[in-house]
């Protein structure tokens, strides 16, 4: 991600935190993250400015930087 793609992001934020200010609902649609030309993590940091992020069931979203385990417990009783 470049400064000037960044700063992008940025100047697209201010109008929809505006709006929620004004106390209208926003929300990100998409259909994946995943190949968007300016990364994908460029294309999530923008649609944090929205109250909710739809992606469609079969979309990828690709965090760089976070990490999630799933743990998964299976209780015999003998």
């Amino acid at each position: 991600m470049t400064p000037a793609q960044h700063a992008s992001a940025i100047e697209l934020q201010v109008p929809c935190r505006r709006l929620k200010q004004d106390k209208v609902p926003t929300i990100a649609y998409t259909d994946s993250f995943e190949g968007m030309p300016n990364g994908a993590s460029l294309g999530y940091y923008l649609a944090t400015a929205f109250d909710q992020i739809i992606v469609q069931p079969g979309g990828f979203v690709c965090l760089l930087g976070m990490h999630s385990c799933f743990v998964w417990c299976c209780w015999m009783s003998v």
